[in-house]
């Protein structure tokens, strides 16, 4: 596996705690405690709802501060005027999970993953492993986020071979096998994210076949 860039490096860290996005936004000036107290009492009654979310439905902020914010927040670069279009790199499932979209640079061996909310590290690897490309990680504004995904389900999620109910490590074994005879399988790849087994086979055609993480893996 190729080593990780020093933006995820830094992600990582070596301590797990992220200053709250309410109070970063919060302590560069952007809202005042009134405001901040307005937007949790919003949160309390509609829970699904992020604080960032929260802040833009009550006018107080935008979205390009709340990306900004994000990226200060997980210490990996925020993109705001790039527009990239739709690439099939990763399964959109593996994205959807993550919500995460994936798209590549003018290198063809680097490959940016971006995300509008936590950063999903477990991906990162996967993709680097399974691609064999360095992995930028940043943040990219939520509606962009989500047309890209939006078209990725209606152009490539059916291409996607999951596995979602529960299976033993043997029986994955079997399909990976099975699926690298039918295509003549010349490479396998396989990696894993917090969610999903993803085992990449390429042959006479290239297959991603993922299988559902359960509490016995």
């Amino acid at each position: 596996m190729m080593a990780r860039p020093a933006a995820l490096a830094g992600a990582q860290g070596s301590s797990p705690y992220r200053l709250p996005l309410g109070l970063l936004i919060f302590s560069r000036g952007f809202i005042d405690q009134e405001d901040l107290t307005a937007a949790l009492h919003l949160q309390s009654k509609a829970p699904e709802l992020r604080i960032g979310e929260c802040l833009c439905k009550l006018g107080l902020v935008n979205e390009t501060d709340v990306t900004r914010a994000l990226g200060i927040q997980n210490g990996v670069p925020v993109l705001l005027g790039l527009h990239p279009g739709t690439e099939y790199l990763v399964p959109w499932r593996l994205l959807q999970a993550a919500e995460a979209y994936c798209f590549r640079a003018a290198s063809p061996e680097l490959v940016y993953a971006g995300f509008s909310n936590r950063l999903d590290q477990s991906l990162v690897r996967a993709i680097e492993s399974i691609m064999g490309a360095s992995v930028e990680p940043c943040i990219i504004p939520s509606r962009l986020m989500q047309d890209r995904l939006a078209s990725l389900a209606e152009t490539h999620s059916s291409a996607d071979i999951a596995f979602e109910t529960k299976m033993l490590v043997s029986e994955m074994v079997d399909s990976i096998c099975s699926y690298a005879k039918q295509v003549r399988a010349d490479c396998i790849r396989i990696a894993h994210t917090s969610q999903y087994v993803w085992a990449r086979i390429r042959g006479t055609s290239e297959h991603d076949v993922l299988f559902r993480v359960t509490a016995e893996h």
